[in-house]
C-alpha cells in the first residue's frame, strides 16, 4: 500500500490511472529502487513467517480442518464455483446455458 500511495498521491482514491491517461509523475528512479529492495527482502520475510507458522503446533491445531467441506455436503448445499471444483464437483454454471447467475 505504501507504493500505491506514493504513486497515486492518495490513500483511498487513487488518481494514478485516468481514462486514456496515466500519471507518470510518481514513478521516479527512487521508486523503482525501493520496489526492488522490497521485493528482495519480501521473500526472506515471507519464508520466515511461513516456517514459524508451519512448525507452530498451536497455530496448526486451531486451523487444520477448519472450513472443510465434504463432497456430499457441497452437493446438498448447492455449492458452485471454486468451492465446488476444489472438492471434485464437475459443475461450472458459467458453461451452462440452462442455468444462469440469476438463481443466486
Amino acid at each position: 500500500m505504501e507504493f500505491y500511495e506514493r504513486v497515486s498521491g492518495a490513500r483511498m482514491h487513487a488518481a494514478f490511472y485516468r481514462p486514456n491517461d496515466i500519471d507518470w509523475t510518481g514513478l521516479d528512479y527512487q521508486f523503482f529502487l525501493d520496489v526492488a529492495l522490497f521485493g528482495r527482502n519480501c521473500f526472506k520475510s515471507l519464508t520466515e513467517i511461513f516456517v514459524v507458522l508451519v512448525t507452530n503446533n498451536i497455530w496448526k491445531s486451531r486451523l487444520v480442518g477448519v472450513g472443510s467441506l465434504s463432497f456430499n455436503d457441497a452437493v446438498s448445499y448447492g455449492a458452485s464455483g471454486p468451492i465446488a471444483r476444489s472438492i471434485g464437483v464437475k459443475k461450472d454454471i458459467r458453461l451452462y446455458k440452462s442455468e444462469t447467475y440469476a438463481s443466486y
